[in-house]
């Protein structure tokens, strides 16, 4: 059983006549909502059980419905209050080339979110971790930012640091049902957190927009169709070429455990060597190893043959060294007709 409200703010402040910013706007959207579920596992429900696990005579308490498809009824109350709010902030600025045709629209923050919940009948730690995401878009959508942050409310308490033979730390630690706000220490520790920064350049970009699936570019329906259906091996001839550029820092902390940070950078594109061949390429490089990621480093190459179509992909590197090769119609009903040939890494090949 549930419940929720949800309204919508504004907040508007305009500028000058004749200042080329005309007005910021702040769009405020909080949100709050009440979920009761009952403890299913209670015997007049019937849907748990106490059963013997093991010859040792071991009692659990388990699901009747364990592991079925549509998943088993709960096995405790709660009564969870969830709390959200999105923020998004934008101005209107005037064109320079013609100031009397109407304000362009760029947005400052598209999302700036805060989402939280509390669980009465939870046994401890009734708050759930504080969530916090924010993304925009820079110069005319050609830049991509996003952040994402997670806050741990709660203090952790430190029993032991030592070290083993090989001179690994090893940390013990408790977790304390008491807020970290309540001894100085702010929203508590930054438990996750993520920044990516995405750069997407093609050809004609200023035409038809960036991103693969812009709907300016799918002429037909049949077109249409067969990005729906088999997204991943879509090729765009109508672009001469394509350069994606990504960088992704990852950062992860628990308690008094040491901190753990990953950067990557990712890039991949596309080429057109004529106009029924093309080229396209995608990798990454982990700057803490210090290697490109196997996993993600593969050579593609595409023939266009009219009603057919000839994809070769190769990937040099890594436990997934592998090729496919195909020739195959392009109509979606008849792709079981084709030639196919794959050849995968013999170690995975043992393991399957």
């Amino acid at each position: 059983m549930g419940i929720s409200l949800r309204t919508t703010l504004y907040g508007t402040h305009f500028f000058a006549q004749d200042a080329r910013i005309q007005a910021i706007r702040h769009q405020l959207v909080p949100s709050i909502g009440f979920t009761y579920t009952p403890d299913f596992s209670s015997e007049r429900f019937g849907y748990w059980q106490r059963v013997r696990v093991n010859e040792a005579g071991k009692i659990e308490k388990r699901s009747r419905f364990d592991k079925f498809v549509y998943g088993a009824p709960g096995n405790r109350a709660s009564a969870r209050v969830d709390i959200s709010l999105k923020n998004t902030l934008e101005m209107k600025i005037k064109r320079k080339k013609d100031p009397s045709d109407a304000a362009k629209k760029v947005p400052i923050l598209e999302g700036f979110d805060f989402s939280t919940s509390y669980d009465f009948l939870a046994d401890s730690f009734h708050l759930s971790d504080i969530q916090f995401n924010a993304r925009t878009h820079l110069l005319d959508k050609l830049i991509n930012l996003q952040w994402n942050a997670t806050f741990d409310p709660y203090l952790y308490k430190l029993i032991s640091k030592t070290y083993d033979p090989n001179g690994r730390l090893e940390i013990r630690q408790q977790k304390v049902d008491e807020f970290a706000w309540n001894h100085g220490q702010g929203l508590g520790q930054v438990k996750k957190a993520s920044l990516g920064v995405a750069v997407d350049l093609n050809s004609q970009s200023k035409k038809l927009g960036l991103g693969k699936d812009s709907p300016s570019r799918l002429e037909n329906q049949e077109e249409l169709a067969r990005v729906k259906n088999d997204p991943e091996h879509y090729v765009d001839f109508k672009i001469p070429w394509r350069l994606g550029l990504n960088y992704t820092w990852e950062y992860t902390k628990e308690g008094f455990n040491p901190q753990d940070v990953n950067q990557t950078i990712s890039f991949n594109g596309e080429l057109n060597l004529t106009e029924k061949w093309k080229v396209s390429f995608s990798s990454a490089y982990d700057i803490k190893k210090k290697d490109l990621v196997g996993t993600s480093t593969r050579i593609e190459l595409h023939r266009d043959l009219h009603c057919w179509e000839m994809y070769l992909s190769w990937r040099p590197i890594g436990a997934l060294r592998s090729y496919e090769f195909y020739v195959r119609p392009k109509a979606f009903i008849l792709r079981d007709l084709k030639y196919e040939k794959i050849s995968r890494n013999k170690s995975i090949s043992s393991l399957e």
